[in-house]
């Protein structure tokens, strides 16, 4: 899917490689989940692929980082992009996590420094186990406390869910 959506941005925003054209890109975490393809044991299989952006497993209390590939979609020409695909077995408890850059980037703290992947790291192990509506009550108002008086630079979007 990724692959495709390349070559489809490339051609909507004209990127041929020439000078002076946009090189816009995005950043992209792509999940692809369905209920009625299981394994053996009737575990249903994730699939993730990610442009820059990783996907986060939390399973019996420990945080697992599946890497994106370091391509962006569009924005540049590099022939030929090919982005891994991890097949993950899902377990009954486990959640899943995908977020924009903005979420470690955001501004703030006591020192006004960015969040980084750590501080929201520790932030989800700390939430993870509440309903996800609680979790996104939590989470909402850690970004605002940390943000504090400082303005938004970037877009700010985390998607979480538990596999029941």
């Amino acid at each position: 899917v990724l692959e495709k959506l390349d070559a489809k941005i490339k051609k909507a925003l004209r990127q041929t490689g020439e000078k002076n054209e946009t090189t816009d890109g995005m950043d992209i975490a792509f999940c692809e989940f369905d209920r009625t393809k299981t394994d053996k044991d009737g575990n249903v299989i994730l699939n993730y692929s990610g442009a820059y952006r990783p996907l986060w497993l939390i399973r019996d209390k420990e945080l697992i980082e599946y890497k994106a590939d370091k391509l962006s979609i569009g924005g540049d020409m590099t022939a030929d992009k090919v982005f891994n695909e991890y097949k993950i077995l899902t377990k009954p408890g486990d959640v899943f996590y995908i977020f924009t850059d903005g979420c470690v980037d955001l501004f703030g703290g006591k020192d006004g420094k960015k969040l980084r992947a750590n501080g929201l790291k520790d932030l989800l192990l700390n939430v993870h186990l509440l309903p996800m509506r609680e979790q996104e009550k939590i989470i909402s108002n850690s970004f605002k406390e940390w943000q504090g008086d400082l303005e938004q630079a970037d877009d700010i979007l985390l998607m979480g869910f538990r596999i029941d």
